[in-house]
């Protein structure tokens, strides 16, 4: 089944502004955690896994991207994995309002709704059940 060329571009546009953001706060996160910043804090350790938390999220904001466009590629039970896992990363990128700038969260929760965007028109499409004309 061919993807209509449409959800396939909002797919890329949407898989570049998160994958880009994403890479940028993997790369300042991993840095901080990497570089033991965490140690000039009060409880080194649970700021260390506050770093670690946030590159572990960064990640899976990497990840649904690569789905995502598998899944417009493919269709199928690929299209409802990559849509849950969209729905996640899209409470993670909601939830970076708190750890970053505003414009950062707001270009991550964009890119992440663009790519829900041809996922969930794909699977409310032909779900009415149409009667045998022949009954």
């Amino acid at each position: 089944m061919k993807a209509p060329k449409l959800a396939l571009a909002i797919t890329i546009v949407g898989t570049v502004i998160t994958a880009l953001l994403s890479l940028v706060l993997l790369a300042i996160d991993g840095l901080a955690l990497f570089s033991n910043i965490a140690a000039l804090y009060e409880n080194g350790a649970a700021q260390s896994m506050r770093y670690l938390s946030r590159c572990l999220c960064m990640l899976l904001l990497l990840a649904h991207p690569v789905l995502a466009i598998i899944a417009i590629k493919k269709g199928g039970a690929l299209v409802t994995t990559s849509m849950l896992l969209g729905f996640g990363c899209a409470i993670i990128s909601v939830l970076t309002f708190v750890f970053y700038e505003w414009f950062i969260a707001v270009g991550l929760v964009m890119g992440n709704l663009l790519l829900l965007l041809p996922q969930v028109i794909a699977l409310t499409k032909k779900r009415v059940v149409v009667a045998n004309p022949k009954d």
